[in-house]
C-alpha cells in the first residue's frame, strides 16, 4: 500500500495524500513518523525500522527509477536501512535501455555511507553475493535460496558450496516445513525461478522482467 500511494498510476487521489510526487510522498512518510514514534515509545532496547521497495513500474504513468531515488533521498535519514525488492540483483531499468548500470549500483550511489543497503535477487550461489556486495550493497537478502536449501549460509561458509540444493522436487517442500499455503505460491508465481526438477520451462532469472511481488495495479 505504501508503494500504491506513491504511485502516480494507482494513486488517483485528489486530497491531501494524491497528485504531484510530493503529496503521494506524505503518506509512506506519515507511516514512517508513526512506526518510529511507537517505537521510541514502546521499545526496550534496539529496534531496527527499514524500508523495502520496488524501484519501478512498468504502467504509464508510474513509478521510475527518477522517482524511487527521490524517494529514497527523502527517507535514508528516517530509517534504519533500504531493501530492494526485485527479481534479479543484475537488474537495469525496465523503462529506458540507455541506463545500462544496474540498478542496485545507482541505488548504492545515494545510500553509501548513509544508511545500509540490501541487494536481492537470485544470489543462489556465493559469487552471486559477492558480486552483490561489490555493486554496493551492504548486506545480501536469499529469501528462495534459504527456502531450496536451509544450510546455505552454513554451507557457504565451511567453504563446501558444491552441496548446495539448487534445485528441488515440489515432494521435497514436506520434508523442509514449507507450509502448504507457501507450497501453492511457489508451484504458482515463483515455479519459474524456483527450480523444481520436473519444471522443463523455468527460466533463469527475473533479470528482464518484474518478479511477482513487484508491480501494483489497485487503484486508491
Amino acid at each position: 500500500m505504501l508503494q500504491q500511494f506513491y504511485s502516480e498510476n494507482s494513486n488517483q487521489r485528489t486530497d491531501q495524500w494524491g497528485g504531484t510526487r510530493q503529496r503521494r510522498l506524505q503518506f509512506p512518510l506519515a507511516v514512517i513518523a508513526e512506526v518510529q514514534a511507537v517505537v521510541a515509545r514502546y521499545a526496550t532496547g534496539p529496534f531496527v525500522v527499514g524500508y523495502r521497495l520496488s524501484p519501478e513500474e512498468l504502467e504509464t504513468p508510474g513509478i521510475r527509477l527518477a522517482d524511487s531515488l527521490y524517494f529514497v533521498d527523502q527517507i535514508k535519514d528516517k530509517v534504519d536501512y533500504l531493501h530492494l525488492s526485485m527479481g534479479s540483483y543484475q537488474r537495469t531499468s525496465l523503462n529506458d535501455p540507455q541506463n545500462t548500470e544496474t540498478l542496485l549500483s545507482q541505488f548504492a550511489a545515494h545510500t553509501a555511507g548513509v544508511i545500509p543497503l540490501i541487494g536481492v535477487g537470485s544470489l543462489e550461489q556465493p559469487a552471486d553475493a559477492e558480486a552483490t556486495i561489490n555493486d554496493g550493497a551492504d548486506f545480501v537478502a536469499i529469501g528462495r535460496e534459504l527456502l531450496r536449501e536451509p544450510q546455505w549460509v552454513q554451507k557457504v561458509a565451511t567453504n563446501t558450496p558444491a552441496s548446495l540444493r539448487t534445485t528441488f522436487s515440489a515432494l521435497d517442500m514436506d520434508e523442509l516445513a514449507i507450509p502448504g499455503a507457501m507450497q501453492e505460491y511457489l508451484r504458482t508465481a515463483f515455479r519459474s525461478v524456483m527450480h523444481f526438477t520436473d519444471d522443463e520451462t523455468a527460466q533463469a532469472s527475473y533479470q528482464n522482467t518484474l518478479a511477482p511481488m513487484e508491480g501494483f495495479e489497485k487503484k486508491l
